[in-house]
C-alpha cells in the first residue's frame, strides 16, 4: 500500500525557515503498512522543514535509546494490530517497557505525542494496539497534540481515508501546515540495481 501526498489540500510555500523541533516517528508493523505510513509521514515532515526527523521501528528505539524517551520533543507513533489484538513483533519490546508499573506518572510530561493506528473494523479488537498506546502515553503524562487516528482497511479507500483527515491536524498542531521544501516529498529508492555483464565463455 503506497501513501501519496494530498496535492489538492497542500499549499506550497518556498521559505528558508527550518523548524528546530525534533520529530521522532516510531512504527510497529507486521506486514509493512505501518512502516510505509511512518516513512510517508517522515517525508511530509521533511517537506515541512523539520531539521531533525528519525523514522524507526519501535523495538529498534527501545533497544538502543529508550532512556531518551522522556527527553524527546514530539513522538508520532504508527501502529498496526496483529492477530487478535497483539502488538506486531517489532513493537513488543517498547510496549513491554511502557507497561512497567514502576514508571512514574510524569515520565512523559515534557513529550508531545500523536498516535495513528492501522486496523480492520472487521475484527473485534479494532486498532487495539493504537488505542493502548494512546492511553498509556497519556497515563505517563504525555500531551496529545491531535486526537487518536484510526485507519480502517474496510473503508473504500483503505487507511488513506482516515490518514488524509488526520495528517493535516497533526501538522497544524506542530505549526507546520505549509510545505517549505517540495523536494522532501520525493520517495527515496530503497534498492539499487546494478547491471552486470557476463563475459562470453
Amino acid at each position: 500500500k503506497k501513501y501519496h501526498p494530498v496535492v489538492a489540500t497542500t499549499t506550497v510555500v518556498l521559505a528558508d525557515t527550518m523548524r528546530d523541533t525534533r520529530l521522532l516517528i516510531l512504527y510497529a508493523s507486521e506486514t509493512g503498512n505501518s512502516q510505509d505510513c511512518a516513512e510517508f509521514l517522515g517525508r511530509q515532515g521533511k517537506a515541512r522543514g523539520f531539521r531533525s526527523i528519525r523514522v524507526l521501528p519501535a523495538d529498534s528505539y527501545a533497544l538502543s535509546s529508550i532512556e531518551q524517551l522522556p527527553n524527546e520533543e514530539v513522538i508520532v507513533f504508527v501502529a498496526s494490530t496483529a492477530g487478535q489484538g497483539e502488538f506486531p513483533r517489532n513493537g513488543r519490546a517498547l510496549w513491554k517497557f511502557l507497561r512497567r508499573k514502576s514508571l512514574p506518572s510524569n515520565l512523559l510530561q515534557s513529550v508531545r505525542f500523536a498516535v495513528f493506528g492501522l486496523g480492520d473494523s472487521g475484527y473485534p479488537k479494532y486498532n487495539y494496539c493504537a488505542k493502548l498506546l494512546h492511553k498509556r502515553f497519556e497515563t505517563l503524562g504525555g500531551r496529545s497534540v491531535v486526537p487518536l487516528g484510526l485507519g480502517d482497511d474496510q473503508h473504500t479507500h483503505g487507511y488513506d481515508a482516515s490518514l488524509d483527515m488526520w495528517m493535516p491536524k497533526l501538522w497544524e498542531s506542530l505549526g507546520a501546515s505549509e510545505i517549505v521544501d517540495p523536494v522532501g516529498l520525493e520517495l527515496a529508492p530503497k534498492f539499487t540495481v546494478e547491471v552486470v555483464s557476463v563475459a562470453e565463455s
